[in-house]
């Protein structure tokens, strides 16, 4: 009987991940690049590729992810180094939604308890710079219209430093605004 229920999720469980229930994943490691400048949430690894992405920061990308939840607009490109093949040390995401209430999840002191927000001159659009609580950069939020924004993440800090995330978010800035 026991074996049964194990051997009948084991179909289930083969039967969904076949089936791309949940997450829709893509892997893209991509040297294209497309013109305008909001580029579309499914082609982020195309717009800011892994050799801009290294050139930028210093780190040698290795290769990128494209990942989006299926049914979402939101899209994340997340790049690798060669030496954590596993887990990404940066991600450029793009999202549906209000900047504003992002925002206020570190400001009202009680969601993210210690971390605060700023801004950086370096950045020329309307943005904003998560710290976490020992003044670490965390996240850049690149505020690109009503209801959509950027979103620069960090991984690993030990990896990439705030210059470097500083300078990344600046030209990704540059790109989705044309300048």
């Amino acid at each position: 009987m026991q074996k049964k229920i194990i051997g009948s999720l084991v179909v289930v469980f083969s039967v969904l991940l076949l089936s791309g229930c949940g997450a829709k994943k893509a892997a893209v490691d991509s040297n294209k690049a497309t013109s305008g400048s909001q580029p579309a949430a499914e082609d982020l690894c195309a717009v800011f590729t892994k050799e801009s992405v290294a050139t930028i920061t210093g780190l040698d990308i290795s290769s990128t992810d494209l990942y989006s939840d299926e049914g979402s607009n939101n899209s994340n490109c997340r790049y690798f180094i060669s030496t954590k093949k596993y887990a990404p040390i940066v991600s450029i995401g793009k999202y549906a939604g209000d900047a504003a209430v992002e925002k206020a999840k570190y400001d009202d002191g009680k969601t993210f308890k210690g971390w605060k927000t700023g801004t950086d001159a370096r950045i020329t659009m309307d943005h904003f710079i998560t710290y976490n609580e020992g003044g670490k950069i965390n996240d850049i939020f690149l505020i690109s219209g009503k209801n959509e924004y950027y979103r620069i993440s960090l991984y690993s800090l030990n990896v990439i430093n705030d210059d470097q995330l500083i300078s990344l978010a600046s030209q990704v800035a540059q790109k989705i605004s044309g300048k």
